[in-house]
């Protein structure tokens, strides 16, 4: 290996474990035998993981910079170090070469025993998947955990910089998705038939015909979605090429139906123990208090020592903001999960909001003035908002883009079309009913009637992301079998 560690990671010889951290991942979002298409891409990564792995270790680094060699295993192992001049010898370079051919060895030796016939038969990349260990993984967990609560901070104290043209970006980038594409030539669609109606002789107000306005709509979500399938890409947009079927590295859908079938157990909880509506109108009341408490309140305290006291103007925030920001939210845990709060504790403030249950999934215990069952209920009634929340709007985001993904990066014989006009469909059949103030539609199914209300409809929205994200996963797992039985068929016998 004729970089140093140092250049593996793109870092110097003076850089922090913080930085150190960061051009890791950086540069295993860049190697990885997943996402790169090098021939040496793994080779590539087992250098980066070494060199991450040596300058974290205090001692290892000591001796890396002084020697340009780390003593491992009972020999040495040497690249250029910090202060090292180039070259430490052939002997160390083919000793090094032959332990990593070893480990190859070894890991494909293990990969071969464990592999399924399922997974041997979707296999389609030479570059074996490289897992991170477990200590990577806790310490990605942490750097996260620290990354969020920065983040938090930040958003709580500064003003994001440039917010306009950040505006004027994200307005333009969501202008000319294909999402809105399609939605707009629905949009022309609906009004195009409203209008050419009465010139065809179609009685039609909607109010008195709602089945026919329905028709209409369901009608340009046809049109423009298959349209736009057929014609892409537009001008604007980069070409598609297929690609071979390879269904390694493809988006993951599952946390979706995850984080919604986890809203949807709450909410059933509460109903069996006895909670209005499941808990949702407490769940609510907990985003509201969350809101006033722990985001307006932590922002004054944090906003007034920065200004205060702070003298620190980088964008990481310094220490007297965050001293102040969580002052704030610790007095919003006495304030509400106390009994110094009185009458402006959590339960207080549910009651007089009008639920009834304010205890609606674990019941009332203390920890000495501490609340604990309060807490535990307020914790979960935002958990419940934020899954329901999440799901929708990670449904609308990723089951948009996967199925396309899928089909010209990934190689599945997906339709995109499709399942973008199944996903759109109850969110603008329900815009338009708001829209031309229609409460239910009657319609005729094999006979029967069925009554199609905003509730239900705004019911189906929440319950749509297990139900299309199950679906969407199921297509996925059978594509081997569809491949091999009806795109791909073997020969008859004979031939």
């Amino acid at each position: 290996m004729t970089e140093s560690y140092y250049e593996l990671l793109g870092v110097g010889p003076e850089a922090t474990e913080t930085e150190i951290k960061q051009a890791y991942r950086e540069q295993v979002k860049q190697h990885h035998p997943d996402v790169s298409d090098e021939p040496d891409a793994r080779e590539k990564i087992m250098e980066i993981r070494e060199a991450k792995e040596v300058l974290m270790d205090p001692v290892q680094r000591a001796q890396y910079d002084q020697h340009g060699q780390v003593q491992k295993n009972g020999h040495s192992e040497s690249t250029q170090g910090a202060g090292a001049g180039a070259g430490f010898g052939e002997q160390w370079k083919q000793q090094r070469q032959s332990d990593k051919a070893d480990a190859w060895q070894r890991r494909a030796r293990a990969g071969r025993r464990a592999r399924t016939r399922t997974r041997e038969r979707e296999r389609t990349s030479s570059a074996e998947r490289v897992d991170p260990t477990i200590r990577e993984q806790l310490e990605w967990a942490a750097d996260q955990l620290r990354d969020t609560f920065e983040l938090f901070v930040r958003l709580l104290t500064q003003s994001p910089a440039d917010s306009i043209s950040i505006t004027r970006e994200r307005f333009a980038g969501i202008a000319t998705s294909p999402t809105s594409i399609r939605l707009g030539a629905a949009i022309i669609l609906i009004l195009a038939f409203t209008q050419a109606a009465p010139a065809l002789g179609v009685a039609y107000v909607p109010q008195q015909n709602p089945g026919t306005g329905l028709g209409f709509v369901l009608t340009a979500l046809i049109i423009s979605y298959t349209s736009y399938e057929l014609v892409s890409p537009l001008p604007f947009e980069s070409p598609r090429s297929r690609e071979r079927y390879k269904p390694a590295g493809r988006d993951r859908v599952w946390p979706i139906a995850g984080a919604n079938i986890f809203s949807l157990v709450l909410i059933f909880m509460g109903t069996a123990m006895g909670a209005r509506d499941g808990g949702i109108a407490f769940s609510f009341a907990s985003v509201f208090v969350f809101a006033g408490f722990f985001l307006m309140l932590p922002s004054v305290f944090g906003n007034g020592a920065r200004v205060l006291i702070s003298t620190d103007e980088d964008s990481v925030p310094s220490r007297p903001t965050w001293m102040g920001v969580g002052f704030g939210m610790l007095i919003g845990v006495v304030v509400l999960f106390t009994e110094w709060g009185g009458k402006g504790s959590f339960q207080e403030l549910v009651i007089a909001g009008g639920s009834a249950t304010p205890t609606p999934w674990v019941g009332q215990f203390t920890l000495g003035p501490l609340h604990l069952g309060m807490i535990v209920n307020f914790l979960l009634g935002l958990a419940l908002i934020s899954g329901l929340l999440w799901s929708v709007m990670a449904m609308c985001r990723d089951l948009t883009s996967a199925p396309w993904s899928d089909r010209y990066e990934h190689g599945y014989r997906v339709r995109p079309g499709l399942w973008n006009a199944v996903l759109a469909t109850p969110f603008v059949v329900l815009t338009w009913m708001i829209a031309v103030d229609i409460q239910r539609i009657p319609v005729d199914v094999l006979g029967s009637t069925i009554m199609v209300s905003r509730v239900s409809l705004f019911t189906l929205i929440f319950l749509l992301p297990t139900m299309l994200t199950g679906a969407y996963i199921l297509r996925r797992r059978a594509e081997p079998f569809l491949r091999e039985k009806l795109f791909y068929p073997p020969p008859p016998q004979g031939e």
